[in-house]
């Protein structure tokens, strides 16, 4: 983050969570003047990085925000957001969090056209020597961590290939006396 949050301002403050609780957590608190915009009750705030990239962070009374909000990121809805944003003085808190996925990408492949990549047809050629090619499954797994410091995350992709979709499988050891 350009501006880190103050560790001293940390605090444990109850934190509304998807379900109504209210467990203790961590909250960070930062004063300055911010990229901001509010709507209809929800609040967005833009948290600045070095290198010009940014998190926007977004907050709601409502008891059924969560699912209003995946659906705003996937809709015209988020843009008008980010384009409705001023600067403005304020103060912003927010909990430590670390959020860890894991994912399989095979479905989504096949939903973006790539039924081919799975089959002994699938043109993978010089991306290895092992003819036939063919991409037995994709997985990703990743983290974003964010504290006091700022943001950290990461992602790996793991791709694991076949040589052929149709060969016997290796016949067991066989033992004889």
């Amino acid at each position: 983050m350009e501006e880190p949050f103050e560790i001293d301002e940390t605090k444990e403050e109850k934190f509304t969570l998807q379900d109504g609780g209210e467990p203790a957590r961590a909250m960070m608190r930062q004063w300055g003047n911010f990229r901001y915009a509010e709507r209809g009750g929800a609040q967005i705030v833009s948290l600045p990085y070095k290198g010009g990239m940014s998190m926007r962070v977004r907050a709601s009374s409502e008891a059924d925000a969560f699912p209003k909000v995946l659906r705003e990121l996937t809709s015209i809805v988020g843009t008008s957001w980010t384009r409705a944003m001023g600067e403005r003085d304020g103060q912003h808190s927010a909990a430590r969090f670390r959020i860890e996925t894991q994912a399989d990408l095979g479905g989504p492949l096949k939903a973006m056209e790539c039924r081919k990549s799975s089959t002994q047809r699938a043109a993978l050629e010089g991306i290895s020597d092992r003819k036939p090619l063919y991409l037995m499954a994709a997985m990703q797994q990743g983290f974003v961590e964010v504290n006091e410091k700022g943001t950290e995350a990461a992602a790996v992709s793991m791709l694991m290939d076949g040589a052929s979709e149709f060969e016997e499988p290796p016949l067991p050891p066989f033992e004889m006396t």
